[in-house]
């Protein structure tokens, strides 16, 4: 962030100062009283389990010039050098300043939303255009009324583009977002069975997640994934331009003579810029991340950045933590995708795990997909029939709505399943099965932090590893 005054702070989040000097200037935004530095403003978020207030005077006395506090939430310590602004929601007003600070610069923006592969979208644009220019791109899964303005705040005048990733679990979240970044560019990666708890269908969705293509500037950019019938249904919302990407054939950038690697996947680019065309190969795993490749390309080439530098980023690529993260442990290769997961979702990695070359077994460790709503055991259910019907080797569900994947699973005839309420049993059962060679896809919502198991994983490994050398 730019340096900026309380003054500028406090006019932009419709407050005011009440104890400090106005003039004074801050270097940053924090809002994690842990990670604060020296010169920067915390806010004091209210979330479900925390609020930020009980930890202002702790924010500054770890260096924080100011923090932007509620009325009547705050008392400072007599001595403690500090200031305070005050308005009347901390989140409105991170979220105003934001949208003003946005206002000072002139960076292309991208805005990246759909029901899957968001985050990876980000991460490899990020990663290839900041090998071209300076860029700033939402850290981790920053995607929402607090990630996006931190995101935002990034901002320097150094930066030539911004790429935002926009998520939403609920109707009309996603447009107050767009309007917060204001991209010229849009991603529009799937419509898929996302949080239907809330949304209640694919066609709630679809009317959530068009807001991008609405909300796009008539000189602007819409990117879609075009062997999605929902996202071409969203082409008749925007004044942008639009690009399709994919594997169809009707589709402007397309991917053909996909093939599967141990550590990637390798495939034929054919575009309307002759310069991008070619053989591709990318250390991502799975069929689909082909498409997310086209996207960072034709993107790409919309900015005009030379292909073979582009070309060398790809090569160079790492994906997010949790999100097909492939690492091997004791001989055996995991995928981490234990981040998030829908019914669509699922069967990418379920058919991405059973394409993988190797002469191992191919296990799946499932959890449950949250925020289905009434449909969930129908598609839970789902999940576990394209689990048979791709002959995976051995099935294990972790938690309770879990169970009902199993079930799907062996009505359609796959009999190698395993059950268990927790992480931790999961993790005993692999060290028992589990063989040099066979690779584990690990995969589910949140809030099952499957991750537990990688880590159970590796620690198991390690502790084996000490015992050897003693």
């Amino acid at each position: 962030m730019e340096p900026r005054t309380l003054n500028y702070i406090a006019e932009a989040c419709e407050g005011r100062v009440i104890w400090g000097d106005p003039a004074q200037v801050v270097s940053g935004i924090c809002i994690d009283s842990r990670q604060v530095r020296s010169g920067e403003c915390f806010f004091a978020i209210r979330g479900s389990s925390n609020d930020g207030h009980k930890f202002v005077v702790e924010a500054l006395q770890r260096g924080a010039t100011a923090a932007v506090v509620e009325p009547g939430r705050v008392h400072i310590l007599p001595g403690l050098q500090a200031a305070l602004i005050e308005v009347q929601d901390t989140r409105r007003a991170l979220v105003a300043l934001a949208r003003r600070y946005r206002m000072d610069f002139n960076p292309v923006v991208i805005g990246v939303a759909g029901s899957n592969g968001k985050t990876t979208v980000k991460e490899l644009l990020g990663q290839v255009i900041g090998a071209c220019m300076k860029a700033v791109w939402s850290p981790a899964s920053y995607n929402n009324e607090i990630g996006v303005p931190l995101t935002v705040l990034q901002l320097s005048n150094e930066h030539k583009v911004l790429v935002a990733e926009l998520g939403t679990n609920h109707p009309g979240e996603l447009a107050p977002l767009i309007e917060i970044v204001k991209p010229q560019i849009g991603i529009l990666t799937s419509i898929g069975r996302e949080h239907l708890e809330f949304f209640g269908s694919i066609e709630g969705v679809l009317e959530e997640e068009r807001q991008l293509a609405a909300l796009l500037p008539a000189e602007g950019v819409l990117v879609i994934n075009g062997d999605d019938q929902f996202c071409r249904r969203a082409i008749s919302e925007t004044r942008a331009k639009v690009i399709t990407v994919g594997f169809d054939t009707s589709c402007q950038w397309r991917a053909v003579q996909t093939r599967l690697l141990t550590g990637g996947i390798k495939f034929e680019v054919q575009a309307p810029s002759p310069d991008y065309c070619g053989v591709y190969e990318v250390p991502l795993i799975g069929k689909h991340q082909a498409v997310n490749v086209l996207f960072v390309l034709a993107v790409c080439a919309e900015l005009g950045l030379p292909p073979k530098r582009v070309r060398t980023a790809l090569i160079r690529c790492k994906t997010a933590p949790m999100r097909m993260e492939l690492q091997e442990i004791g001989g055996v290769r995991v995928i981490n995708d234990a981040y998030n997961a829908n019914p669509d979702s699922m069967v990418a990695a379920l058919r991405a795990l059973s394409g993988l070359p190797g002469r191992g077994r191919r296990i799946a460790v499932l959890g449950e997909m949250a925020e289905l709503g009434d449909q969930s055991p129908i598609l839970h259910r789902e999940v576990g029939k394209e689990a048979a019907k791709l002959q995976i080797d051995q099935l294990i569900t972790v938690g309770s709505l879990a169970k009902f994947i199993a079930e799907g699973a062996r009505t359609n005839g796959l009999g190698r399943t395993m059950e268990f309420e927790t992480p931790e049993d999961a993790v005993r059962a692999l060290l028992s099965i589990a063989q040099p060679g066979d690779v584990i896809l690990i995969k589910a919502s949140r809030r099952a932090k499957l991750e537990r198991i990688v880590e159970g994983l590796r620690q198991a490994m390690w502790d084996k590893q000490k015992c050897c050398t003693i």
